[in-house]
């Protein structure tokens, strides 16, 4: 039954509450629901289980080997007086205190069995960079950074997190963390920047006021399992079948063949949306009593229709996995992924593409708990190392805080790297800011070139642009050229002095 919260509530606290289409009650509720209060899972089995979770991605490990894809980097500027020692004595606390980010995986007759390591001192290695060029000190403390997350994970022999800290100057510091996903998810990345900062500022190592935690990882994989096996989920394995029975990957046109296997690099394109455009989609979102996450799925899904000149799209897209409130204060891979699938001919309206959004999206997260894998094993499309199965893009929801590391004289600072890392072939993140919307676009290397990435970009810009200033007119009429790629086209490229069959280039371009 769908929660009436989310339909019954008022517009902008309802918004408010799915804004980011992630986090439940402030910043997670993508469907309205909040963590339920009953604590239904049980606590301690005797010993640990590979979530279906970590499982899929351990198969992939195996498969594919080591990728960029599937590591979880994230890089802070401290600027005050750091206590290094201190800061290694806190994420020692930290990771002593979640089991999932000190657990190997190893090989027990073709199934992942984790192994949890007993608790021991984390290294923070430091690498000093004072005695080098100023004007090349940044440039090389973000190389090292990059370097040092593209270094990869052993599964079966750990570290799954290693840290680094790059001395720019006495008062001045770049912090990497690098955690492989199969240890975490952005929920986690969340309370480990909260809780680094709290055991940072306790009196002594090991006395930071953390409160004990409800139950363990391995309470939540033994009962995610048994509820597969108790046949619960069947009903949301039926919709599944049903709603993705027939569907067939999504090509679009690259800049090269596909290769006989994924290797994981990738690459990202940054854009900000102008505070003006952000307005008017909000209240187009109001007006559909829908949210702004749901217009920018919309409008992706546009323009995949058009640039791969289907109807029929599938995006996919992640959820917390994270409905109970004894889960809340945990470390770990939770996270899932729903497939968002409308069908989307060049005569739908935007308006009309919205409604279809926001129908598809209440209705995947009312089944979301079906681990994506058995999705993937009950409806068997045809499998491939040269793509993801079901769904080759993805849209998500992005965290817009500052890590939470919020330690005593030092301000910290996300630092925007690309670490060169894809799982699919197009993966959008977008960001709702207090004044505008922002995004980054991260592409598959082996299959697209920048300027076809930004190009792809520029035009999502402006079909959002042209859907916001007409949302009743049809899909096909909506612009997708700027004012100077049209001349280029029309002008330019069309300059023969004879007629194109049919019609102008930027015709066949736009049908």
């Amino acid at each position: 039954m769908q929660d009436s919260r989310l339909t019954d509530a008022p517009t902008d606290a309802r918004l408010a509450a799915a804004r980011e289409l992630l986090r439940r009650r402030v910043r997670e509720a993508r469907d309205g629901q909040t963590a339920r209060p009953d604590s239904v899972i049980p606590t301690g089995p005797a010993e640990p289980v590979a979530s279906f979770g970590q499982e899929q991605l351990w198969l992939t490990d195996r498969i594919l080997g080591d990728t960029a894809g599937y590591v979880v980097p994230e890089l802070l500027r401290l600027r005050g007086p750091l206590d290094a020692d201190r800061l290694r004595h806190a994420l020692t606390t930290v990771v002593r205190r979640h089991e999932p980010l000190r657990t190997v995986f190893e090989d027990h007759d073709g199934a992942a069995r984790p192994v949890v390591l007993p608790p021991d001192d984390v290294p923070l290695p430091v690498r000093d960079l004072r005695g080098t060029d100023p004007a090349d000190r940044e440039r090389l403390g973000l190389e090292t950074a990059v370097e040092e997350a593209r270094r990869p994970f052993d599964l079966a022999s750990g570290p799954l997190l290693r840290a680094l800290l790059v001395r720019l100057a006495d008062d001045d510091h770049l912090f990497l963390l690098t955690v492989h996903h199969i240890a975490t998810d952005g929920w986690s990345m969340t309370l480990l920047w909260k809780e680094l900062a709290a055991a940072y500022r306790a009196p002594a190592p090991g006395a930071a006021p953390l409160p004990a935690l409800p139950v363990a990882y391995r309470d939540w994989a033994h009962w995610q399992r048994q509820r597969f096996d108790r046949g619960e989920l069947d009903g949301s394995l039926r919709y599944w079948e049903e709603r993705l029975g027939g569907l067939t990957p999504l090509e679009l046109p690259a800049d090269r063949p596909r290769p006989a296997a994924r290797s994981g690099r990738g690459r990202s394109v940054d854009f900000t949306l102008t505070p003006e455009l952000s307005d008017r989609l909000r209240q187009l979102a109001r007006e559909a009593d829908a949210t702004v996450f749901m217009v920018l799925t919309a409008g992706f899904q546009a323009l995949l229709a058009r640039w791969s000149g289907r109807s029929d799209i599938a995006v996919g897209t992640p959820v917390a996995g994270r409905d109970r409130m004894e889960l809340e204060p945990l470390i770990g891979f939770f996270v899932n992924a729903v497939v968002l699938r409308t069908e989307i001919p060049a005569t739908l309206t935007f308006q009309d593409l919205l409604k279809q959004v926001r129908q598809v999206t209440l209705d995947a997260h009312q089944h979301q708990e079906v681990p994506f894998g058995h999705l993937v094993e009950r409806l068997r499309p045809e499998r491939s190392l040269d793509r993801n199965p079901l769904v080759q893009v993805m849209i998500a929801a992005a965290d817009d805080e500052t890590g939470g590391l919020d330690l005593p004289g030092v301000t910290a600072e996300r630092v925007p790297a690309d670490f060169g890392g894809a799982q699919f072939d197009l993966n959008l993140f977008v960001t709702e800011r207090p004044d505008t919307c922002a995004g980054s676009l991260v592409f598959d290397t082996d299959l697209f070139d920048q300027d076809t990435a930004e190009r792809l970009v520029a035009h999502y810009l402006r079909l959002l642009e042209s859907a916001a200033a007409a949302p009743g007119r049809p899909l096909g009429e909506l612009d997708l050229l700027s004012d100077e790629e049209r001349h280029r086209v029309l002008c330019e490229w069309n300059d023969t002095g004879h007629p194109v069959p049919g019609g102008t280039l930027v015709d066949l371009f736009e049908r």
